[in-house]
């Protein structure tokens, strides 16, 4: 116990830099914890409190001088292991204060007696979990994102509190602030993460706080990895004086906090196992609140694979090198040098490990005695200089630990701190892996995917920045969404015709799955040649989307609940009804919103990647419910009720997105404000940009001249140009699917089996497979038709399937009844081969090519009539070919290799190419005036866009649309 002299002293000191009547330097009053020189904590002090420390030199006298009332609390029995003590010995609360005071360590172990002396002393460094260092391109990015403004503004309110002293209501108050930043972040985190936060209640006001990462999969043998550090503070001269514990543990609190943050609003899910933030109340008190979560911890047989603890990470000592220092004393070992490899990997400040007699008395003890791995990282070197704090802040645990400390004895640092933050982040991510495997991929994502990938592919030859705009992903999400919705029904038949439930419920015989599957497109013809043009002219691209999708949604129902044929016939003609008209309004208006020199790629690659994207799940939908047999065929009722929310979230979601601009100014022509303001959106761009100014010049330039012209299905036929175009376009479909694709996917499963893939579910499965390859094969015309063209990608197209038809005509010819095994691999190759080479080829390029070549003023009837091309093709192939292919069997494939080969020979004769050609200028391709240049030549617009200032001054000047320069 101290002398009542030296404490006299110290109560002096401690009463004049609160009062601020005098000065001291820290070395006088290092033991104690003195206050900062340039001021006291900005509580001011009830002037009792000093008054009774000066009359009584024992803290316990001091304390119940003011307290009475606490005199059996202080005297209640504690079982304390003093630091440098072989064993614990019994003493009282109140002798944890006199301990304090002289600096001694101590653990508290009263409730966990038991326990400790199971545990304690045990082998600790088996059980750490160690991995290899190897998750650099996920942690390196984030170390940008830790802020340490951030961190300050966070520590300085931190340590306002009076105290946070884990017995007082500040201390209860501090923790539920603590707690509600916490929740703030959790709030913020991407919707895929799964974090929770809690309250681990003790017996006293405080609680610890347990933020926890939850992996996307559950795994009870998987290691818990924890990081923590204690939130309380407490002045070691005496509990009620104030106690900002900026450093010790401020700093560590706020460092971790930091992580916690960067790694939640990153989107981190951990790949191995949990993860838990800890920030423990009560450890000045003895560890108490962490020793109560180790042995929670312990009880519910966790396995915890490593434990960090992060305890004062602020202070750089004058004349010392910046370092983070881990405490090899009762630490794991092998963990610790785990940890220094880890830190000379990623923090670019020095890393060592030091030794404290006794350990630093801090939480990860807690662990280590219970047998858990455990570490503890800190400011510099304990034992630097031969000192008894060495490296560390001479100013903790008294009134001036604050954060502007910066004198002789060194300086409080934030980029200290974030140094530790970045050690966190490493830790956490290298410890239970980062799980980017199954994170959501919505199709919002894959549209945007997409869109980044068309622009890098298109950059060495374009002109001019092509800008990816939100506008831009939105109106190919439209796209994907849509097609999906159509992929996903004509891939849910392919697997419900295979399904032995629904072929005996209806009979079902190979004329009957004709009618079936070819039902869906008589009705689509009747769209494509009126209905879906007329909607899309009449009400727009987007409304005409958006009733067409309710009435497939209405389809969908009636074949999906049928007691008769009749019904499910009914049901499949609706949904042929609606999936004609938004075929024509999504291809129409994905063209009409996309730049000119990514056209291709955006039309026939979102279109097909949705289409491609939408038959895969379906395919697994279907396949994972073909092992459901039930007496009331849940399997293919079910398999076709999941297509309902795909259409219905698209309704929900398509009211955020832009109309065309090129319909807006058909129908609307004087509203000039916005087309501007959707070709801003879609290009990313202002009234000024030269990109926007093109494109609206040509758009209003095309408008003046052909205005003159007839706008109804008359004005198709109206001139040889148009006619001519009509021709290309009715061409151009039939291209998708006069090679007999059609009926290879439609009859897939059917056709697999035919081959002598029946066992099981093996035809399912193969199908599924090829939906899958199918669909990365798409971004093969992602990459290449604005490059190399679309006859370009025709030819070689129609020349691998010619090829691998050939070859599968062979071997089904040479083998009919498919006594070769190797023959029947080689002809699902070939299958594959046909289906992957569609997918970039013959399957995007047509409605690409159709929706682009008409005018204005007729392509969306046009267009619809066009498609008739593709409609009859499918239905004069798919509707006989069941019955087709079991007469001839094996020799009907050469029909397909036929056909195939005279498309290449077609396409390389006849199809003009149309890459590059903005859709204002297509005129020229058929032998037609040039409308814009014809409305230029009018008068009433100039050739230079930038002169034609009586479209754009009225808009410039109501309305300014920032770019990124003006808003920074």
């Amino acid at each position: 116990m101290l002398g009542a002299a030296k404490t006299n002293l110290l109560l002096l000191f401690v009463s004049s830099r609160l009062l601020t009547l005098g000065a001291a330097t820290p070395e006088s009053q290092q033991p104690l914890g003195p206050a900062h020189p340039k001021g006291p904590h900005s509580h001011a002090v009830d002037p009792a409190i000093l008054a009774a420390l000066e009359a009584h030199p024992d803290p316990v006298d001091a304390y119940l001088s003011l307290k009475p009332e606490a005199a059996a609390e202080l005297a209640a029995p504690r079982l304390l292991h003093v630091a440098g003590e072989e064993a614990p010995r019994w003493m009282t609360e109140g002798d944890k204060m006199r301990l304090r005071r002289e600096r001694k360590k101590f653990t508290d172990i009263t409730d966990h007696e038991e326990f400790y002396a199971q545990y304690v002393g045990a082998e600790t460094s088996g059980d750490a979990h160690l991995p290899q260092i190897s998750h650099q391109r996920y942690v390196k990015p984030l170390f940008s994102r830790v802020s340490t403004q951030r961190m300050r503004g966070v520590l300085q309110h931190l340590s306002s509190f009076y105290t946070r002293y884990f017995g007082s209501a500040d201390g209860e108050q501090s923790a539920q602030w603590l707690h509600r930043q916490l929740a703030e972040i959790i709030r913020k985190a991407p919707f895929h993460t799964r974090i929770s936060l809690e309250f681990f209640t003790h017996p006293f006001p405080q609680p610890s706080l347990i933020a926890r990462f939850e992996p996307k999969v559950k795994n009870i043998s998987a290691p818990l990895t924890i990081i923590g550090a204690h939130q309380d503070s407490m002045n070691y001269l005496f509990p009620l004086l104030p106690a900002p514990g900026a450093d010790d543990d401020g700093s560590g609190t706020v460092s971790i906090l930091e992580a916690f943050r960067v790694l939640a609003e990153s989107g981190f899910v951990p790949e191995y196992g949990p993860v838990e933030f800890h920030w423990y109340a009560a450890e000045e008190g003895g560890l108490l609140g962490s020793q109560a979560i180790a042995r929670y911890k312990k009880e519910s047989n966790a396995r915890i694979g490593a434990m960090l603890e992060f305890d004062m990470t602020a202070f750089i000592a004058r004349n010392a090198t910046e370092t983070i220092g881990f405490i090899g004393s009762a630490a794991d070992e092998k963990l610790t040098k785990w940890l220094l490899g880890l830190a000379k990997e990623y923090i670019s400040i020095p890393a060592d490990v030091f030794e404290l007699p006794g350990g630093a008395g801090s939480d990860y003890m807690s662990y280590t005695q219970l047998g858990y791995p455990a570490g503890f990282a800190s400011e510099g070197n304990p034992s630097a200089g031969g000192g008894r704090i060495g490296e560390y802040d001479p100013y903790v645990h008294g009134v001036g630990d604050v954060i502007d400390i910066d004198d002789e004895t060194g300086v409080f640092s934030f980029d200290h701190m974030a140094r530790f933050s970045e050690l966190a982040i490493a830790f956490v991510v290298e410890q239970a892996g980062w799980d980017n495997k199954w994170r959501p991929f919505s199709l919002k994502m894959i549209a945007m995917l997409q869109c980044y990938f068309m622009a890098w592919s298109y950059r060495p030859v374009r002109n001019h920045s092509v800008n990816t705009s939100h506008g831009q992903l939105q109106a190919d999400q439209i796209g994907l969404t849509r097609i999906g919705f159509n992929g996903y029904d004509a891939g849910i038949m392919t697997v419900i015709f295979a399904d032995d439930q629904f072929v005996e419920y209806y009979d079902m015989d190979s004329n009957k799955q004709g009618i079936v599957a070819t039902a869906p497109w008589a009705t689509t013809g009747l769209a494509q040649l009126c209905v879906g043009g007329t909607l899309a002219n009449l009400v727009g691209r987007l409304w005409a989307l958006r009733i067409s999708i309710f009435v497939m949604c209405i389809g969908v129902v009636a074949q999906s609940v049928p007691n008769t044929f009749g019904v499910l016939l009914f049901g499949r003609l609706l949904t042929g009804l609606g999936f004609g008209c938004v075929y024509i309004a999504t291809s129409l208006y994905v063209a009409e919103c996309s730049p000119r020199t990514l056209r291709g790629s955006f039309v026939g690659t979102v279109t097909q990647f949705g289409y491609q994207l939408g038959t895969l799940i379906a395919f697994w939908t279907g396949y994972g419910m073909s092992f459901h047999k039930s007496p009331f065929n849940i399997a293919w009722r079910v398999s076709n009720v999941i297509q309902i929310p795909i259409g219905l979230a698209f309704i929900g979601l398509s009211f955020w997105y832009p109309e065309s601009p090129r319909w807006l100014y058909e129908k609307k022509p004087d509203d000039t404000d916005r087309v501007i303001n959707v070709l801003c959106k879609l290009r990313s761009g202002t009234p000024d940009s030269e990109h926007v100014r093109q494109e609206f010049h040509e758009l209003v330039a095309s408008h003046e001249y052909r205005k003159r012209f007839k706008t109804g299905y008359s004005a198709i036929f109206s001139s040889p140009g148009m006619r001519k175009r009509l021709l290309y376009g009715l061409y151009a479909t039939a291209l998708q699917q006069a090679g007999g694709i059609a009926a290879l996917t439609m009859y897939a499963a059917l056709i697999y089996k035919s081959l002598g893939w029946d066992q099981g579910s093996q035809a399912l499965a193969i199908n599924g497979i090829q939906a899958v390859l199918q669909l990365f094969m798409v971004l093969i015309n992602t990459f290449t038709v604005d490059r190399f063209g679309r006859r370009a990608l025709l030819i070689a197209g129609f020349s691998i399937q010619a090829a691998a038809l050939l070859v599968l005509s062979s071997i089904t010819t040479a083998f009919p009844k498919n006594e070769s095994k190797a023959g029947s691999v080689v002809a699902v190759v070939c299958l594959f081969i046909v289906g992957m080479t569609y997918c970039w080829s013959n399957g995007p390029i047509p409605p690409a090519i159709a929706s682009e070549i008409f005018p204005q003023e007729v392509r969306d009837k046009a267009f619809g009539i066009s498609l008739l091309g593709q409609t009859v093709c499918l239905i004069a192939l798919t509707q006989p070919w069941p019955r087709f292919n079991e007469q001839v069997g094996g020799k009907s494939y050469w029909l397909l290799f036929a056909l195939n080969t005279v498309l290449l020979i077609s396409v390389i004769f006849i199809l003009p190419e149309t890459k590059g050609v903005s859709l204002e200028r297509m005129d020229t391709i058929f032998g037609e005036v040039d409308a814009v240049a014809a409305g230029e030549a009018n008068g009433s617009l100039k050739a230079d866009p930038n002169e034609n200032d009586h479209h754009l001054h009225e808009r410039k000047s109501s309305t300014k649309v920032e770019t990124a320069d003006e808003k920074a």
